[in-house]
């Protein structure tokens, strides 16, 4: 059986890119009159076919969104993402089909397939992480959104955390409490999350004329035990560092174990603030975890309300579509306190 010419088969024979194909394809977009006939022709060579079904139920609104995720639905915090989504499409007068693909490839196409079998006006796509993701050919049939994902190519509009804000926000904070020796535990993984966030700290430290603020930042791997291991290296560093800022709550929790292994107090031995605003988690730490919330209900609100104005056929502005980041917030609980005098137990 032939494989099913794609979208990106068509960018690579053509020379252009997935969102000049999707441009010449659908009519909308700049371009030159002699690149959407090369497109297109060579789309009909190659007998690419799009999703006629979903392009033609384009027509009639069903007044039905779906909702596709990797495991978004099965993580403590992302599931905000799912609140918002419901919130916003219930206002909005929709209702919502929600299929979770596991990050399997094949289960995400079937799922694109029912929704849009099922005639759905439009999709949100959202990851369980912040990352880089490629576009499905299927999404490009009907009108969708991107959440918690950078697309690829800038064809459909998406929605991330600031993390660069974020990073910033956190380290303010411990900046406004008077602390100078921060640091920062992070991760070993690069990605949207870790740099954006590592960029934050690194901005809030210079704007407060802190020299060497790269040297502050710890990378660890992302696992509960690797996190009290790092953590417990930075608290017995010299000069020890009487905050850390730490790349999630979880690892927030290695710093936990490793203060107590220590016998330092929190906070009046090393303040501490998190990311994620796990609450289970952070509301029952003793002391309670001071943490930036990320802004996941904000980005499935967001989502829907941007996926209506598209089934309505409103125009982007420039006709580009865009990338909106949203803050998280600062959550104030009691594991930061101003710097006190050291105090060594025996």
């Amino acid at each position: 059986m032939a494989q099913r010419v794609g979208i990106k088969d068509v960018a690579l024979a053509a020379g252009v890119s997935v969102s000049t194909v999707s441009h010449a394809l659908s009519g909308k977009g700049h371009m030159r009159a002699e690149t959407r006939d090369r497109v297109r022709a060579v789309a009909v060579e190659l007998g690419y076919t799009p999703n006629r079904l979903a392009s033609s139920l384009r027509q009639r609104r069903t007044r039905v969104i779906g909702l596709v995720s990797d495991s978004i639905s099965t993580t403590p915090f992302a599931t905000r993402v799912v609140v918002g989504v419901h919130e916003a499409a219930s206002a909005a007068g929709l209702q919502v089909m929600m299929t979770s693909t596991h990050g399997d490839p094949s289960v995400e196409l079937a799922s694109l397939e029912l929704l849009a079998s099922y005639r759905v006006d439009g999709v949100v796509y959202a990851k369980m992480f912040h990352q880089t993701a490629d576009v499905p050919a299927a999404l490009l049939a009907m009108p969708s959104v991107f959440v918690d994902a950078l697309p690829r190519e800038p064809i459909v509009p998406a929605t991330v955390p600031d993390e660069r804000q974020i990073g910033r926000v956190g380290t303010e904070f411990l900046l406004g409490q008077g602390h100078r020796n921060i640091a920062h535990l992070s991760i070993v993984h690069g990605g949207p999350g870790r740099d954006g966030r590592v960029a934050g700290f690194m901005d809030a430290m210079h704007a407060a004329s802190i020299e060497n603020a790269e040297g502050f930042v710890a990378y660890s791997d992302d696992t509960s035990e690797a996190y009290a291991r790092r953590a417990r290296d930075v608290l017995t560093a010299s000069p020890r560092p009487t905050a850390v800022f730490c790349f999630n709550d979880r690892a927030a929790i290695g710093v936990y174990h490793a203060a107590a292994s220590l016998r330092l107090r929190i906070p009046e031995d090393v303040s501490v603030v998190g990311v994620d605003n796990l609450e289970l988690v952070a509301e029952t730490l003793n002391p309670g975890l001071t943490t930036v919330s990320l802004p996941h209900f904000e980005m499935g609100v967001w989502a829907v309300r941007t996926l209506v104005k598209m089934i309505a056929g409103e125009p982007f502005a420039g006709d580009t579509p865009s990338v909106v980041f949203q803050p998280g917030v600062l959550i104030e609980r009691a594991s930061v306190a101003p710097p006190g005098p050291r105090v060594t137990k025996t």
